[in-house]
Protein backbone atom coordinates (compact mmCIF):
# COMPACT_ATOMS: atom_id res chain seq x y z
CA UNK A 1 0.00 0.00 0.00
CA UNK A 2 1.37 3.43 -1.09
CA UNK A 3 0.95 6.01 1.49
CA UNK A 4 -0.42 9.37 0.31
CA UNK A 5 2.50 12.41 0.30
CA UNK A 6 0.34 14.23 2.67
CA UNK A 7 0.17 11.22 4.77
CA UNK A 8 4.19 10.62 4.40
CA UNK A 9 4.98 13.89 5.48
CA UNK A 10 2.64 14.45 8.55
CA UNK A 11 4.41 10.73 9.49
CA UNK A 12 7.89 12.05 9.44
CA UNK A 13 7.24 14.85 11.69
CA UNK A 14 5.20 12.39 14.28
CA UNK A 15 7.76 12.89 17.39
CA UNK A 16 10.53 10.94 18.03
CA UNK A 17 9.74 7.46 19.59
CA UNK A 18 6.37 7.63 19.36
CA UNK A 19 5.80 4.75 17.19
CA UNK A 20 8.06 2.55 20.08
CA UNK A 21 5.69 4.52 22.60
CA UNK A 22 2.77 2.14 21.18
CA UNK A 23 4.60 -0.85 20.52
CA UNK A 24 5.82 -0.85 24.38
CA UNK A 25 2.25 -0.19 25.32
CA UNK A 26 1.05 -2.90 22.98
CA UNK A 27 -1.13 -0.04 21.35
CA UNK A 28 0.33 -1.60 18.17
CA UNK A 29 -4.03 -0.82 16.51
CA UNK A 30 -3.30 3.01 16.97
CA UNK A 31 -3.43 5.60 14.07
CA UNK A 32 -1.19 8.74 13.35
CA UNK A 33 -1.69 10.92 10.86
CA UNK A 34 -4.98 8.72 10.14
CA UNK A 35 -2.80 6.23 9.62
CA UNK A 36 -3.09 2.33 11.22
CA UNK A 37 -0.05 2.29 13.34
CA UNK A 38 1.44 -1.40 13.62
CA UNK A 39 0.87 -4.92 11.70
CA UNK A 40 -0.96 -2.86 8.69
CA UNK A 41 2.50 -1.26 7.88
CA UNK A 42 5.87 -3.62 8.18
CA UNK A 43 8.22 -1.80 6.49
CA UNK A 44 9.78 0.52 8.10
CA UNK A 45 9.80 4.70 6.88
CA UNK A 46 13.06 5.85 6.80
CA UNK A 47 13.76 9.34 5.40
CA UNK A 48 16.99 9.38 2.79
CA UNK A 49 18.00 12.91 3.20
CA UNK A 50 20.02 14.41 0.35
CA UNK A 51 21.53 12.72 -2.36
CA UNK A 52 24.79 13.93 -3.66
CA UNK A 53 24.96 13.75 -7.64
CA UNK A 54 26.65 10.75 -8.66
CA UNK A 55 28.38 12.42 -11.67
CA UNK A 56 30.26 15.62 -11.38
CA UNK A 57 29.87 18.43 -13.97
CA UNK A 58 32.17 18.73 -16.73
CA UNK A 59 32.41 22.65 -16.37
CA UNK A 60 34.35 23.44 -13.07
CA UNK A 61 34.22 27.07 -13.51
CA UNK A 62 37.18 27.41 -15.77
CA UNK A 63 38.46 30.16 -13.73
CA UNK A 64 42.22 31.07 -13.73
CA UNK A 65 42.75 30.67 -9.87
CA UNK A 66 40.68 27.39 -10.03
CA UNK A 67 43.17 25.62 -12.80
CA UNK A 68 45.86 26.98 -10.47
CA UNK A 69 44.45 24.61 -7.63
CA UNK A 70 44.03 21.75 -9.09
CA UNK A 71 47.72 21.88 -10.58
CA UNK A 72 48.98 22.72 -7.06
CA UNK A 73 46.91 19.68 -6.07
CA UNK A 74 48.13 17.45 -8.73
CA UNK A 75 52.05 17.97 -7.10
CA UNK A 76 50.64 16.29 -3.81
CA UNK A 77 51.02 13.20 -2.28
CA UNK A 78 48.21 11.06 -2.39
CA UNK A 79 45.24 11.42 0.81
CA UNK A 80 48.13 13.81 1.85
CA UNK A 81 45.79 17.19 1.63
CA UNK A 82 43.47 18.52 3.99
CA UNK A 83 40.14 20.26 2.56
CA UNK A 84 39.06 22.80 4.82
CA UNK A 85 35.29 24.92 3.80
CA UNK A 86 32.75 26.02 5.68
CA UNK A 87 30.27 26.72 2.94
CA UNK A 88 28.20 29.60 2.49
CA UNK A 89 25.89 29.81 4.64
CA UNK A 90 28.90 29.80 7.65
CA UNK A 91 29.51 32.63 8.61
CA UNK A 92 32.88 32.75 10.81
CA UNK A 93 34.04 36.04 12.56
CA UNK A 94 37.75 37.62 12.04
CA UNK A 95 39.21 35.58 15.49
CA UNK A 96 37.63 32.08 14.34
CA UNK A 97 39.41 32.55 10.97
CA UNK A 98 42.43 33.75 12.80
CA UNK A 99 42.51 30.67 14.83
CA UNK A 100 42.12 28.93 11.98
CA UNK A 101 44.89 30.18 9.86
CA UNK A 102 47.02 29.60 13.05
CA UNK A 103 46.11 25.97 13.85
CA UNK A 104 46.66 25.24 10.17
CA UNK A 105 50.05 27.35 10.26
CA UNK A 106 51.03 25.29 13.48
CA UNK A 107 49.76 21.40 11.82
CA UNK A 108 52.36 21.28 9.20
CA UNK A 109 49.74 19.87 7.15
CA UNK A 110 49.52 20.12 3.30
CA UNK A 111 46.25 22.12 3.04
CA UNK A 112 43.69 23.74 0.76
CA UNK A 113 41.08 26.06 2.01
CA UNK A 114 38.18 27.38 0.61
CA UNK A 115 37.24 30.42 2.23
CA UNK A 116 34.08 32.58 1.59
CA UNK A 117 34.91 36.25 1.93
CA UNK A 118 33.15 37.43 5.04
CA UNK A 119 31.12 40.58 5.37
CA UNK A 120 33.91 42.27 7.54
CA UNK A 121 37.00 42.01 4.43
CA UNK A 122 37.50 44.31 1.76
CA UNK A 123 36.12 43.97 -1.62
CA UNK A 124 39.37 41.93 -2.58
CA UNK A 125 39.76 39.78 -0.03
CA UNK A 126 43.33 40.64 1.05
CA UNK A 127 42.55 41.35 5.03
CA UNK A 128 40.73 38.47 5.57
CA UNK A 129 43.88 36.32 6.32
CA UNK A 130 46.63 37.53 9.32
CA UNK A 131 49.38 39.42 7.51
CA UNK A 132 51.68 36.98 6.51
CA UNK A 133 50.13 33.45 6.85
CA UNK A 134 50.38 33.13 2.80
CA UNK A 135 54.22 33.00 3.32
CA UNK A 136 54.28 31.24 6.10
CA UNK A 137 52.51 28.49 4.49
CA UNK A 138 53.45 28.78 0.92
CA UNK A 139 54.42 25.30 -0.78
CA UNK A 140 51.96 23.52 1.54
CA UNK A 141 48.77 25.49 1.86
CA UNK A 142 46.47 27.48 -0.36
CA UNK A 143 43.78 29.65 0.11
CA UNK A 144 40.81 30.59 -2.28
CA UNK A 145 38.71 33.43 -1.26
CA UNK A 146 35.58 32.75 -2.73
CA UNK A 147 34.09 30.19 -4.74
CA UNK A 148 35.61 26.20 -4.75
CA UNK A 149 34.14 23.60 -6.36
CA UNK A 150 33.74 21.71 -3.57
CA UNK A 151 32.83 18.11 -5.38
CA UNK A 152 35.62 18.64 -7.59
CA UNK A 153 37.97 19.53 -4.83
CA UNK A 154 36.80 16.42 -2.57
CA UNK A 155 37.48 13.50 -5.81
CA UNK A 156 40.64 15.13 -6.00
CA UNK A 157 42.83 12.04 -5.46
CA UNK A 158 45.04 14.18 -3.13
CA UNK A 159 42.53 14.74 -0.40
CA UNK A 160 42.64 12.97 1.87
CA UNK A 161 40.02 14.75 4.69
CA UNK A 162 38.00 17.73 5.19
CA UNK A 163 37.30 20.48 7.67
CA UNK A 164 34.24 21.76 7.96
CA UNK A 165 30.97 22.94 9.98
CA UNK A 166 29.20 19.85 9.94
CA UNK A 167 26.98 20.56 7.55
CA UNK A 168 24.47 17.30 6.57
CA UNK A 169 25.40 18.25 2.37
CA UNK A 170 29.08 18.51 3.38
CA UNK A 171 28.76 15.55 5.30
CA UNK A 172 27.34 13.41 2.43
CA UNK A 173 29.77 14.49 0.33
CA UNK A 174 32.65 14.14 1.89
CA UNK A 175 31.67 10.65 2.80
CA UNK A 176 30.85 9.86 -0.38
CA UNK A 177 34.63 10.26 -1.56
CA UNK A 178 35.60 8.08 1.92
CA UNK A 179 37.31 11.39 3.28
CA UNK A 180 38.47 11.22 7.14
CA UNK A 181 35.74 14.09 8.59
CA UNK A 182 37.33 16.63 11.14
CA UNK A 183 34.37 18.19 12.07
CA UNK A 184 33.60 22.07 14.14
CA UNK A 185 30.18 22.55 14.53
CA UNK A 186 29.02 25.96 13.49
Amino acid sequence: MVLPYVGFLSLLRCHSGLFRNYQARGQSDRTVAGFPVGSHYTKPIISVGLLPPEKMEEDIGGAHRVVEIFKWLDGKEARSVLFVEFGSECKLSRNEIYELAHGLELSDLDFLWALRRPKWASDDGSDTLLLGFVSWTKGRGVVKVGWAPQMEILAHPTIGGSLFHGGWGSIIETVQHGHTLVVLPQ
